[in-house]
């Protein structure tokens, strides 16, 4: 505010009704006056932790790992340990990391005219929050105002429905739990929770406090799971639907901490998309769709993969019928399918998808490793970097060797001051490595 204010950006140049210039010079002192009493510091001049959990916080997810590398690169030996300490060796890299991140897609097989593909959890019966008008019931989200993002592409619920709300729960207890890593896992998205447009129904609960202090948007995502609204495959009045009090996530945005929808496509440009984030799996939803010319009904047939980035399938479910499990639950009889299908694909994944202590390596693995990655294009410097300061953490190393990498890494005698300069030194380099 205070840098808004002072600059003249605010209040915006087209507002006809300007503050008196001495009312404006005097908010900005108070504002100074206050931050100094608070001992405030810019979060450009706090340390690189902190700025890698508000990065986090804000769903800058990349920028946030890289930030992370700098700490350890940038940081002396007792200001870094913890961090250090967290570090995982992960088996499907196979390399050292902080924290493990994952990206979510969608292949559609349908008609480009079949706009609302009617995934689980949206009803074709009638009188559901969720249902389509032509079947009596209120707008479902396929057909919301504003459905699908400018893009054209549809929403992360449009396309998976309680199929993908129930893969974002399993993510997300498994995410806090620290399976995925311990560095960021306390580090909540700094984003208001609203409900997807359209959904239908009563919400409960409101967004928590956003970014501030130590809790880096604690309280954003807090109750997400336990919206409640009425109607949708039948159900009655107070039936829990989760997906109804998550926000609506549009293509290229978090569903939750470590998980980033890409959007829908060929499982080819899915993959490279993936790929160019850097994450270190795509869980991809395989849809088919069509619908019937007689009654309009939309048959939806939808499974889930877990694929590693070279495009091998670790995990799956069966493909779940949209109509059966709807017709089923109309009668009365329960279906328990699509839960009974999310446990054996978490089953599979968690045996698959680990991270463990780092293995005890000798010096000879540590320079065999540090010679692979060197010649690594696919392998960020910060990572590379990150690797190196690891290894000489843990004695595997010399400084000497440490300032030699560096060096190899950055061209130039850079890496020296990486290696053995001041903070001040240190952190003047990797600013030039942070923006490129």
């Amino acid at each position: 505010v205070m840098e808004q204010v002072e600059s003249g950006e605010m209040p915006p140049r087209n507002i006809p009704r300007r503050p008196d210039p001495r009312q404006q010079t005097a908010v900005v002192s108070w504002i100074k006056t206050s931050l100094s009493g608070a001992n405030y510091v810019p979060l450009e001049e706090q340390d690189y932790l902190s700025q890698a959990k508000y990065a986090f916080a804000r769903s800058k997810e990349t920028q946030a790992i890289d930030l992370l590398y700098a700490h350890a690169i940038a940081t002396d030996a007792e200001g870094v340990n913890e961090l250090l300490a967290n570090a995982r060796w992960f088996a499907l890299g196979p390399r050292p990391v902080l924290s493990l991140r994952f990206a979510v897609a969608a292949v559609v097989d349908a008609p480009e005219t079949l706009k609302d593909l009617k995934p689980i959890g949206v009803s074709q019966a009638g009188g559901g929050g969720g249902g389509s008008e032509s079947f009596g019931g209120g707008p479902g989200f396929g057909n919301a105002p504003g459905a699908g993002a400018e893009s054209g592409q549809r929403s992360f619920q449009q396309l998976t429905g309680d199929f993908g709300e129930e893969l974002a729960a399993g993510f997300e207890s498994r995410w806090t739990s620290g399976k995925f890593g311990a560095a960021l896992k306390d580090v909540v998205l700094d984003v208001p929770k609203t409900p997807a447009p359209g959904m239908g129904g009563g919400f409960g609960g409101g967004a928590g406090a956003g970014y501030g202090g130590g809790s880096y948007g604690a309280g954003a995502y807090e109750g997400s799971l336990g919206g409640e609204y009425s109607g949708g495959m039948g159900a009655g009045p107070g039936a829990s639907n989760p997906i109804s009090s998550r926000k609506r996530v549009d293509p290229d945005s978090n569903i939750s901490p470590g998980l980033f929808f890409i959007g829908s496509g060929s499982q080819v440009e899915m993959l490279a998309k993936a790929k160019e984030l850097g994450v270190d799996g795509l869980f991809l939803f395989d849809i088919k769709a069509s619908q019937n010319r007689r009654n309009s009904l939309v048959t939806n047939q939808t499974k889930l993969r877990f694929m590693t980035l070279d495009g091998k399938t670790l995990a799956a479910t069966s493909a779940l019928d949209n109509v059966e499990i709807e017709r089923n639950k109309l009668r009365g009889q329960e279906d328990d399918s699509l839960r009974k299908n999310i446990d054996r694909f978490f089953a599979l994944f968690d045996e698959k998808v680990q991270l463990s202590p780092m293995p005890a390596l000798k010096p000879e693995h540590a320079h065999a490793r540090m010679r692979q990655l060197l010649v690594d294009k696919g392998s960020s410097n910060l990572a590379k970097m990150f690797e190196a300061r690891l290894y000489q953490s843990m004695d595997l190393f010399t400084q000497d060797e440490l300032s030699k990498i560096y060096q190899i890494v950055m061209r130039g005698n850079e890496g020296v001051a990486l290696a053995s300069g001041t903070l001040d030194d240190r952190r003047l380099v990797l600013a030039q490595v942070l923006v490129q």
